[in-house]
């Protein structure tokens, strides 16, 4: 960026040493103004250019304007450059601006000079303008201008002198052609208007002389036109609808013009009418003949729609057919007829209209009474007389319906359903039949479910069949612990005293536990299967119902139950996590507190248990351990747990006694004292910095004793 503004400044300063120098020619050169006795060498040495001798006897100008255009270029790219290099006004933009300023009003004084040498309008108007651009004084124009204005009546001058040059002979051309043109004008006459636009065009006439001619000449063109229309139409109207040709065409048999025909040549004289009418033929005599035909022809064209309109026995037909012939002047006897037919059709059609809009038996059957006094077909008849049985097998449906959501009744509902399908009631009818019918079927369904579940409780609960099951399971055992004895006893030479009775016993035991825990599972399954439907019947409005609330009551039975064998099997297993989830499940089961004793004291004592064990885990000292030991001996945990901690308690007071070992000798400084101490202390596995002092202690004594 430094670099880049660094040579815009370097551009800026050569232009502007560049301007000084052409200013500075420009001074001198007008400070001596046009005395030719000043010396070629008083001037700077600037390379010239060879000049023409017109552009030496200017006088004033010496650097020719070429070379002054080139500097005032070359100074506009350096400021362009200088200001996108983001250069200040300080950086010589104001400077080089004021000189550029200045040079542009010496190029607009040169270019003057040499517009008024060449005395040319178009250099002295752009010299001119030039100047006023760029700021010169009104004085220093005045010269340029008054040879503008003397160029320029010079070319008036010329102008008019060539136009008095002309002949007298076209003047007196283009005076006859104008006299013509004007005759023509006023006869209009077709033949005569192109034989003198003809003559003005020979004659050079202006332009503006021609075109009124041309336009009267269009004008009349299209008059002509416009009357050979209207007689071309009037001869065929008059042949279609003249009283000979209908004559001639009755008494042959002949249906005479199509109605076709007819509707085409009303359209040919109507546009021929409005045709004219757009050029200005307005007199009677002229549009009379064709409009007298064109009435004709819309009676002949009404009488055709009449007879149509008969023979279809269209209203609308009818209607429109009446309303053309009185459009057309029919009298009223020709229309009696169509009238009377119209009448009996909008009958015909107001009864069809009740028919579409009636939605009730009442009123459909109100329509096909008004339908058959109208004389409408018993094919007419047919479609609302299917729609009257229709909807009287609806209504039928729906006061079954009616009754089947009032009833609540399943097998009611649905064979309301049934009917409505058949005769294709809408969706929206039976969108409340059947949201009903699947809340009644689902109720349905959570009844059967809270029975089922009541069964299951009952057999569960049941106090006679669990303790017939107990009495079944602990001879069962019994029976099955004998046989695994006797099989060892015949395996065996030599059976312990009392090995029948207690291989026995714990057999017994372990089949009556095993079986106890599969009917406790069985039990907690059925808990969640009753809790769910429970959830599904009150859910669905059955909090009301007998079937709930003994599922209910069974349900509670059967969670105090769980919550025994729960507590019976948490008493053996012995965990803490059991026992809490034990004691927890008791509690929400409502059992009494003597119930939950036994295993809140198992609670409490294994909590303790846990207790020591973690002050046996954390001790640090033999007097932490030993009292640790103590009460675990009391809370009753086993030889196994404590044998360990004992022995940690035997390793903490041999390494006591090693340190107070080591402290007296330290204190006494005795060589046998220090021995005996530090022997010690390695008996008791002191680590090596715990001896580190005494034996430093040792060896000083021993050199002292040395």
């Amino acid at each position: 960026e430094e670099q880049r503004k660094q040579a815009a400044r370097d551009a800026l300063e050569q232009a502007s040493k560049r301007l000084d120098e052409c200013l500075a020619v420009r001074e001198s050169k007008a400070a001596v103004g046009s005395d030719a006795s000043v010396a070629d060498d008083a001037l700077p040495d600037f390379e010239m250019e060879d000049e023409s001798a017109e552009t030496q006897t200017t006088g004033p100008i010496v650097l020719p304007l070429r070379e002054l255009q080139e500097a005032e270029r070359a100074t506009r790219i350096a400021l362009t450059e200088g200001q996108a290099a983001g250069l200040s006004d300080g950086d010589l933009l104001e400077p080089v601006q004021a000189k550029l300023q200045e040079l542009r009003r010496v190029i607009a004084r040169v270019s003057l000079a040499e517009a008024v040498d060449a005395a040319n309008i178009l250099l002295l108007e752009s010299s001119i303008e030039q100047g006023r651009e760029v700021g010169l004084q009104p004085e220093e124009l005045s010269e340029a201008q008054s040879v503008l204005e003397s160029e320029r009546r010079t070319a008036v001058a010329r102008s008019a002198l060539a136009k008095l040059a002309g002949s007298d002979d076209r003047l007196r051309k283009e005076e006859a052609a104008k006299e013509n043109l004007k005759h023509a004008i006023e006869s209009k006459s077709i033949d005569k208007l192109p034989a003198a636009l003809e003559e003005a065009s020979a004659a050079a006439l202006p332009m503006s002389d021609l075109s009124e001619a041309r336009a009267v000449l269009a004008k009349e063109q299209q008059k002509q036109a416009a009357r050979e229309a209207l007689e071309k139409v009037c001869k065929k109207l008059s042949s279609l609808v003249s009283e000979e040709h209908v004559a001639a065409a009755s008494s042959t048999g002949s249906e005479g013009p199509s109605l076709q025909e007819l509707v085409s040549a009303e359209g040919e004289a109507t546009a021929a009418l409005d045709s004219a009418m757009g050029v200005g033929l307005v007199a009677a005599e002229e549009l009379q003949p064709v409009q007298s035909q064109l009435h004709k022809l819309w009676l002949v064209i009404a009488r055709r729609n009449l007879a149509a309109a008969l023979s279809s026995r269209s209203s609308v037909a009818l209607q429109s057919a009446i309303d053309q012939g009185r459009a057309a002047g029919m009298n009223s006897e020709e229309l009696v007829e169509a009238q009377a037919a119209l009448d009996t059709e909008e009958k015909k059609v107001a009864a069809h209209e009740r028919l579409a809009k009636a939605s009730g038996i009442d009123e459909m059957l109100a329509a096909i009474t008004e339908g058959r006094t109208a004389g409408l077909e018993d094919s007419d008849l047919a479609a609302a007389r299917a729609v009257v049985e229709r909807l009287s097998k609806e209504a039928m449906v729906k006061e079954s319906l009616k009754k089947a959501l009032e009833s609540k009744s399943i097998d009611e509902l649905l064979s309301a359903l049934q009917e409505a399908e058949v005769v294709e009631l809408p969706e929206s009818e039976l969108s409340e039949v059947r949201a009903l019918l699947a809340r009644e079927q689902q109720k349905q369904a959570a009844r059967e479910a809270l029975e089922k579940v009541s069964k299951n409780l009952s057999s569960l609960v049941d106090e006679k069949h669990t303790t017939a099951a107990a009495r079944t399971t602990t001879v069962d055992a019994e029976a099955d612990a004998t046989t695994d004895v006797a099989a060892a006893d015949a395996a065996t030479d030599v059976v312990p005293a009392g090995a029948l009775d207690t291989a026995t016993e714990a057999a017994a035991v372990d089949v009556a536990a095993g079986r106890e825990s599969s009917l406790l599972q069985e039990m907690i399954d059925c808990e969640d299967s009753t809790k769910a439907a429970l959830e599904n019947a009150m859910a669905l409005g059955l909090q009301e119902a007998e079937e709930l609330r003994t599922v209910q009551s069974q349900l509670r039975k059967l969670q105090q139950s769980i919550a025994r064998g729960k507590l019976a099997a948490a008493l053996s297993d012995g965990s803490l996590a059991a026992l809490r989830s034990a004691i927890d499940r008791g509690r929400a089961a409502e059992l009494d507190s003597e119930e939950l004793a036994e295993a809140q004291t198992a609670f409490d004592a294994e909590t303790k248990r846990i207790e020591i064990r973690e002050r046996l885990a954390r001790a640090s000292s033999s007097a932490e351990m030993l009292a640790a030991i103590a009460e675990g001996e009391v809370a009753g945990l086993g030889d196994s747990e404590l044998a360990a901690a004992r022995a940690e308690a035997e390793r903490l007071l041999k390494e006591e006694a090693a340190r107070e070992s080591l402290t007296k000798a330290l204190d006494s400084r005795c060589i046998q004292d220090l021995k005996a101490a530090l022997e010690e202390a390695k008996a008791a596995a002191l680590p090596d910095s715990s001896l580190l002092q005494a034996q430093t202690a040792l060896e000083e004594e021993q050199r002292k004793q040395a």
